[in-house]
């Protein structure tokens, strides 16, 4: 965990693809004011990730209520959440796709 002059704190995560094995790092914010977890859907398209279609399209807002578009599909993967002592958390989520920029 990195603390910054910024509201925003962020961890690192270590995931895998469940489909390829592809190894990733990403970068998680904590309490972001997000009502679930995502994936953004440029960093989707850069790593070339698998998705899922949703079962039932749904509509994402802004934290200002605006709409910032529409949920169509996911990404499955495997994560992993060290904390200082080594000991890991880990978990299969699903993110949904989303613009996160």
């Amino acid at each position: 965990i990195r603390a910054s002059n910024s509201p925003q704190m962020n961890i690192s995560i270590s995931a895998t693809t469940l489909d390829t094995g592809e190894a990733l790092t990403l970068r998680g914010l904590l309490d972001c004011g997000c009502t679930t977890t995502s994936i953004d859907y440029l960093y989707v398209q850069r790593h070339w990730l698998t998705t899922i279609p949703v079962a039932q399209v749904r509509v994402i807002h802004n934290a200002d209520g605006s709409v910032n578009g529409w949920i169509k599909e996911y990404v499955v993967l495997r994560i992993v959440i060290r904390d200082s002592t080594g000991k890991e958390h880990v978990e299969k989520r699903d993110f949904p796709v989303v613009n996160l920029g």
